[in-house]
C-alpha cells in the first residue's frame, strides 16, 4: 500500500474542472482496481472529465482520449478485485506534478491551478505513466505551453460565492437587470437550491450543471418539468446515469455553504440569451432546461446522448410547452 501523501500548499486555488480532474482520478484507480493514485489516473479522470482547458488543448493536438485510455491501461493493467477502505492515497510522484503544475500558473501569473497546469505538469515530471504515454502520442511539454499561453479565456478560475442564490447569482454575473422585472423566477431560484441538495447527496465538492439538472426533475413543476417527463426522463434515472458518469465523492458533512462551480455560470448567461431570445422578461426552468441542452461537452451532454434525449426534439417541446398554438 503506497502511502497517502498530502496535497501540496501552492498558495493558488485549484479550479472547478481541476478538482473534478482529482476526484474522477480516484475513480479510475477504484475502476481499474488500484490501491493509489498515480499520475495515470490523473490523466484519466480529465479524459473522463471530458471539459475543461486542458482537455480542450488535448483535443486540439488530436489526441485521442480513447487511444489514451487504451494505452494507459495497456501499460499498468487492472488489478484483481479488492476492498478499499478509507480514502486511496496519492502517490508522491503525483504530489510533485501538482507542484510542478502551480509553479508553471505562478510563472503564468494565473490566480488558480487549472487543468491545462496539470497536464503540463505530468510532462515536465516526465518520468511517470502519463508523461510516458503522452511523449508517445507526439505530446511536447513546449507545445502545451504555448496553447496555453493562447487561450484566450483559460479555465475556470473558481467558484461562486457559496452563499449566493436567486438572483444574487444573476448579479455576480454581470447579468444586468432584464427589461421590467426580472431575473431568475422563484422556480429557477428553488432549482439552485435543489442543485446544492443533489451535489450534497453525491458528495460532490462544487455545484456543476448535472446538479442543476437533477434540480430541475426533483422541482417536480415548471415547463422544463414537464418538458422531460414528456421525455420519458425522471429523477431517479437521471441521478443514476450521473451517478455512472461522476460517481460519488467521499462521505462528507453536507453543508449549506457548498459552492456553485463556475459551470453554473455559464449555464444562467446562455439561459439569460434564451429568455431574451424568447423576450422574456425573466429566467425560468425553461431556460435553465434550453441551456443545459447546450452543454456539448461534460457530464450533462454525457447524460442526454446516453438516454438518447434529441435536443432538437426538446426545444420544439418547449416552445409547444410556452405556447400550445405553436407549430413549430
Amino acid at each position: 500500500m503506497v502511502s497517502g501523501v498530502a496535497m501540496p500548499t501552492t498558495g493558488l486555488n485549484f479550479s472547478t474542472q481541476a478538482q473534478q480532474m482529482l476526484f474522477l482520478a480516484r475513480k479510475e484507480s477504484e475502476r481499474l482496481n488500484h490501491n493509489f493514485v498515480g499520475s495515470e489516473h490523473l490523466l484519466l479522470g480529465l479524459i473522463r472529465l471530458g471539459q475543461g482547458t486542458g482537455f480542450k488543448i488535448l483535443q486540439r493536438l488530436s489526441i485521442e482520449p480513447e487511444a489514451v485510455r487504451r494505452e494507459i491501461e495497456k501499460r499498468v493493467g487492472i488489478g484483481p478485485p479488492q476492498k478499499v477502505i478509507g480514502k486511496i492515497p496519492y502517490t508522491p510522484r503525483v504530489s510533485k506534478v501538482l507542484a510542478l503544475g502551480a509553479k508553471e500558473a505562478k510563472a503564468m501569473e494565473h490566480s488558480y491551478v487549472g487543468t491545462e497546469h496539470i497536464v503540463m505538469g505530468l510532462l515536465i515530471e516526465g518520468d511517470g505513466v502519463a508523461a510516458r504515454v503522452l511523449t508517445s502520442l507526439g505530446v511536447q511539454i513546449e507545445r502545451i505551453r504555448q496553447e496555453v499561453l493562447g487561450e484566450p479565456g483559460a479555465e475556470d478560475p473558481g467558484m461562486i460565492s457559496p452563499t449566493a442564490t436567486g438572483g444574487s447569482i444573476s448579479a455576480h454575473l454581470g447579468l444586468g437587470p432584464m427589461e421590467g422585472e426580472g431575473s431568475l423566477t422563484p422556480r429557477a431560484q428553488e432549482v439552485l437550491a435543489l442543485a446544492r441538495k443533489e451535489a450534497n447527496q453525491l458528495n460532490h465538492v462544487s455545484i456543476g450543471a448535472e446538479h442543476m439538472l437533477l434540480g430541475l426533475i426533483r422541482l417536480g413543476t415548471g415547463v422544463a418539468v414537464n418538458v422531460l417527463l414528456k421525455l420519458g426522463l425522471d429523477l431517479e434515472t437521471v441521478r443514476a446515469e450521473v451517478d455512472r458518469q461522476v460517481g460519488k465523492g467521499q462521505q462528507q458533512e453536507a453543508s449549506v455553504d457548498t459552492p456553485y462551480g463556475w459551470a453554473v455560470s455559464r449555464v444562467l448567461a446562455v439561459a439569460h440569451k434564451e429568455a431574451q431570445a424568447c423576450r422574456h422578461t425573466y429566467i425560468g426552468t425553461e431556460h435553465i432546461l434550453l441551456s443545459l441542452l447546450q452543454e456539448n461537452v461534460g457530464v450533462c451532454a454525457r447524460v442526454f446522448e446516453s438516454l438518447k434525449v434529441d435536443v432538437e426534439k426538446t426545444r420544439q417541446e418547449i416552445v409547444r410547452e410556452l405556447n400550445p398554438n405553436a407549430t413549430s
